[in-house]
Order: C-alpha cells, then structure tokens, then sequence
C-alpha cells in the first residue's frame, strides 16, 4: 500500500512539473550587434523565446550558418543579409530544441 501512494504522489509531482513547464511565458531577448562583437555573447532561451539583434553602429550582419543570414532583411525572406552600416535589427523566435551557433561575416 505505501509503494502504491508513493507511485502516485510522483506520478502528481510529474504532471504539476509538465503543467509548470507549459505555463512559463515566452521571453524576449536583446543582442547589441556593435564594436564587433554581440553583447551578450551567449544566451541560453527555451522554445517560445524571441531573440532580437540589433546593428548599434558599424558594418554588421547575424548569421547562424545554414538557418539565416539577416541585416536589412533576411536572405530568402524578401530582404538582404549582406553586412550592413545602416540601422537595422531582426528577430526570431524559435520554435524547436536546437542549439545555434550565430556570427557576423567579417568578425
């Protein structure tokens, strides 16, 4: 009788962790794309999550090789991911478990 009660107190614990899990609200995050660098350089987000990087000034663009390529616009999404010294930001949330790496091309 106790092994049973214990089993469905985890099996409890399980499904309030599960619904916790789902609950938590997406989160927005910023990265400063500027002096050659991104501030912050790593970011640790959950699937839901929304990442904008934003050119502070200089000749930048984001790329994470083989996902996108962005600046003023993004490459096949009707923009130009060329490096770019005009104002620009992009985001994207991301949907799936992955883990990416991201660069500007001429760093």
């Amino acid at each position: 009788m106790t092994r049973q009660r214990w089993t469905s107190a985890v099996g409890l614990y399980a499904a309030a962790v599960a619904m916790l899990a789902v609950a938590l609200p997406a989160e927005e995050f910023h990265v400063a794309v500027k002096d050659f660098v991104f501030e912050p350089a790593e970011l640790e987000i959950q699937v839901g999550d929304t990442v904008t990087w934003t050119n502070e000034g200089g000749l930048h663009n984001v790329v994470a090789p083989g996902k996108f390529r962005c600046a003023n616009g993004c490459d096949g999404e009707g923009g130009n991911g060329d490096p770019s010294t005009d104002p620009w930001s992009f985001s994207r949330t991301f949907e799936t478990v992955e883990d990416s790496d991201y660069c500007g091309e001429g760093h």
